[in-house]
């Protein structure tokens, strides 16, 4: 690794603050900013090599990485510190990145991309690669550019710290392996398009009390989606593959379901108001429980139009504070069509339910 002064500077490393590098078998004393280049040079399209560890320590500070690789051990971000991305054809490779705080400071660090640099950025977090913490932001520096900001998840994301919510708001994001939630945390998807859950991926979020907000263009999802002893709030719709609720609860909100969505699992909650919403063709619920509870009905309704179903599978049980199974009423497609499955249980205790077929 060349640290010489005269080292080409061809891809910017800058730092609004102090930069710790531990190289093996001994360590660079911590550098100002109008030094960094005489410890460090980055080079265009290339790697950081040999690099054991890289912390990247003070409150609300900035490392900002220009079209390369950033390739270390492990990756230390604390105290609300964030990295940068500009440009194309980067790539991050970590075993271990930790979203960290010291002393009482509770302030989640970020991973963000530049909006306001022509052509915008991307980043590929690579296979092997571990986030995990008090994850806030993955996306766009949301500094109202409108260049893309492009983002491939082949590692593994783990928000861990209760009562955080990580939020992932780029122009595009990719999932090909895991996006969780644990220990209470929450998911916020609030991308420009729709988020790509990959065939074999997972968006998963459990531990109770975090919640799985689906906003932006929702999830297209192609994999596994599981909400266990969590909330599920949308404001648009998970399409496709599988959704496993395991005592998940949806609170006064909707949650939104289309085009073969096939919902499962052991148990779910609908509270006070709150309604599924199917729409296209092919959707199925076969949750064995669902329970509407709350002091106001609660609903499960289709869009008909465009042409929609939904089979009611055998086994599941609806009980509670029945609303409506219908059709929207601002919608009439003839073909749009409920299919309640033979034996499904529905308790008509405290309900004013009306099937339509």
């Amino acid at each position: 690794m060349d640290v010489s002064p005269s080292a080409p500077p061809l891809c910017r490393l800058s730092l609004l603050g102090t930069l710790e590098i531990t190289l093996p078998g001994r360590k660079l004393p911590r550098v100002r900013p109008n030094r960094l280049r005489d410890f460090l040079a980055l080079h265009r399209g290339g790697t950081v090599p040999s690099l054991t560890s890289l912390v990247v320590i003070p409150v609300g500070r900035t490392a900002e990485k220009t079209a390369g690789d950033i390739s270390v051990a492990s990756l230390t971000l604390n105290n609300g510190a964030t990295l940068r991305f500009s440009e194309s054809g980067n790539s991050l490779t970590s075993a271990t990145v930790v979203f960290g705080n010291t002393g009482l400071n509770q302030t989640a660090s970020n991973l963000l991309l530049r909006d306001d640099v022509l052509g915008g950025a991307d980043l590929l977090i690579t296979a092997g690669t571990n986030l995990s913490g008090r994850i806030g932001t993955i996306g766009r520096i949301n500094s109202g550019g409108q260049q893309p900001t492009v983002i491939q998840n082949d590692g593994v994301i783990n928000s861990s710290v209760a009562n955080n919510t990580t939020l992932f708001n780029s122009t595009s994001l990719t999932n090909t392996n895991l996006i969780q939630a644990t220990n209470g945390a929450s998911l916020t998807f609030g991308t420009g398009n729709p988020t790509i859950n990959s065939n074999g991926a997972n968006i998963s979020i459990s531990g109770g009390g975090g919640t799985l907000n689906v906003q932006g263009a929702g999830i297209t999802n192609n994999g596994t989606v599981t909400v266990t002893d969590s909330f599920l709030a949308s404001t648009n719709y998970i399409s496709g593959g599988s959704i496993v609720l395991n005592n998940a609860t949806v609170n006064s909100a909707i949650a939104y379901f289309s085009s073969g969505a096939a919902v499962s699992g052991s148990q779910l909650t609908l509270n006070n108001g709150a309604s599924l919403r199917f729409s296209q063709p092919g959707n199925t619920l076969s949750t064995t429980n669902v329970t509407f509870g709350g002091t106001t009905a609660n609903d499960i309704y289709l869009n008909g139009d465009p042409v929609t179903s939904l089979i009611v599978a055998s086994g599941t049980t609806l009980t509670g504070r029945i609303g409506r199974i219908n059709v929207l009423n601002s919608f009439s497609n003839p073909t749009t069509l409920i299919n309640i499955a033979l034996p499904v249980s529905i308790d008509p205790v405290l309900s004013c339910a009306i099937l339509s077929a």
